[in-house]
């Protein structure tokens, strides 16, 4: 399930794929119907396709950072993922809340 919303708590758009689909695989849907400046998300999008498709867009990126093979994240780029886990809990609240009344 993947969404926009609008400040905190209101869902603007809601994309339901199709069970074979990647996770991120609609990352561009999504950025093309969303207004907003800033995008959150989680480590799945962390790629440099979608950092590009930020920038092009004009989008400033609060996307997490994922760690790679030998290359552990920096204090830094921690920090960044536990301030973007502070805001994007209260989206993930919301999906939780769907999948149990599902």
């Amino acid at each position: 399930m993947f969404s926009t919303v609008n400040g905190r708590d209101f869902i603007k758009y809601l994309l339901l794929p199709l069970a074979n689909k990647g996770e991120s695989s609609n990352f561009s849907e999504l950025m093309e119907n969303d207004a907003g400046t800033k995008v959150y998300a989680d480590r799945a999008y962390s790629s440099e396709k979608n950092r590009q498709i930020l920038q092009t867009l004009g989008k400033e990126d609060g996307k997490m950072h994922k760690t790679q093979r030998n290359k552990p994240l920096t204090d830094e780029q921690q920090q960044n993922n536990s301030e973007i886990s502070k805001i994007r809990w209260i989206v993930e609240q919301g999906y939780g809340t769907l999948k149990k009344e599902a």
